[in-house]
């Protein structure tokens, strides 16, 4: 599920991580648009993982797709929006846990790709 937050509930958001920590509340403004990616947790644990980790691939996916448009974007977990003040305002029932916050704009400065580790230090071949 995602949830795409207007100025008000950004604003009720920002109340909310202010009083948690003081000065916390501007890195809502990073970006113009942000979404709040969840998973509606049902069944036994088994589906419950697999509902998890289809829900983070889901928001993976908004990322590169944004990305493929020439937005920026990351993914930050806050905890604030599964505190009881933040799954008000995002209006959560009670089955639905939020596994992150998108943030999408436009890019501030070009990005260069970061240097990454050999594929052989994270890939097995097993017979």
């Amino acid at each position: 599920r995602f949830r795409v937050l207007g100025p008000s509930t950004v604003e009720r958001l920002k109340g909310i991580a202010e009083n948690a920590a003081p000065g916390s509340a501007s890195k809502l403004d990073r970006a113009p648009t942000l979404v709040v990616a969840s998973v509606y947790t049902h069944g036994d644990g088994a589906q419950q993982t697999e509902d998890l980790l289809a829900s983070a691939v889901a928001a993976y996916l908004v990322l590169l797709a944004a990305h493929g448009a020439g937005l920026a974007g990351y993914w930050r977990t806050l905890p604030l929006l599964d505190s009881p003040a933040g799954r008000e305002v995002l209006e959560l029932d009670a089955l639905e846990t939020p596994i992150g916050l998108l943030h999408l704009g436009c890019p501030r400065q070009e990005q260069h790709v970061p240097e990454r580790a050999p594929v052989a230090d994270f890939v097995r071949h097993l017979p």
